[in-house]
């Protein structure tokens, strides 16, 4: 008997959700009985696999059910880890070497999300019609030269148009508005 403690979707089987930005926890549980009784269970091990992906984890006993032995650990699911299906397989062993494998399956699903670290773009000597561009970095704590953050698992191709810019002196500006995480 096992589970993941997420499922994030209507879908069948299981789908996970990134948290842009951060890590995401998943919680895996596995239910192990043996033939010859719980007791000389020794370990079970959670191996999640995707094309590109591999780890490893140890879970640990929580505690003794009617059903057998409960084992629980964690996976931490990156937030740019691909949007793909991985596999899980639990390895349950016990003290005369004899093992026992099932296999989970779950989705980790795309999320499209971002952070710039500046809320004014300023376009010096600006003429009518003109296209100017605004030179960025990759240094998220400079206010003066923008830089945008992927916060997802989804690569992102950004542009910034306005019909609205407004002319102040010679320096026309862009001003960015709202909350950027968790656009879709």
């Amino acid at each position: 008997n096992y589970n993941l403690s997420l499922d994030e979707s209507e879908d069948n089987g299981y789908q996970i959700m990134p948290n842009p930005g951060e890590a995401k926890p998943v919680e895996i549980n596995a239910v192990v009985n043996d033939n010859d009784g719980t007791e000389d269970i020794n370990s079970v091990t959670a191996l999640v696999t995707a094309p590109e992906f591999v780890k490893e984890i140890q879970l640990n006993k929580v505690i003794n059910t009617s059903e057998g032995i409960l084992f629980s650990g964690n996976i931490s699911m990156n937030y740019y880890d691909m949007s793909e299906k991985y596999n899980i397989i639990l390895t349950a062993k016990d003290s005369n070497n004899e093992n026992s494998e099932k296999s989970i399956e779950f989705e980790y699903l795309s999320v499209v999300s971002f952070d710039i670290d500046t809320e004014q773009l300023v376009f010096d000597n600006v003429k009518n019609k003109e296209t100017k561009e605004i030179v960025c970095d990759a240094d998220f704590s400079t206010k003066t030269t923008p830089t945008l953050k992927n916060l997802g698992n989804t690569k992102l191709e950004v542009g910034v148009y306005s019909t609205n810019l407004a002319l102040d002196g010679n320096i026309m500006q862009y001003k960015f508005i709202g909350n950027y995480n968790n656009i879709t």
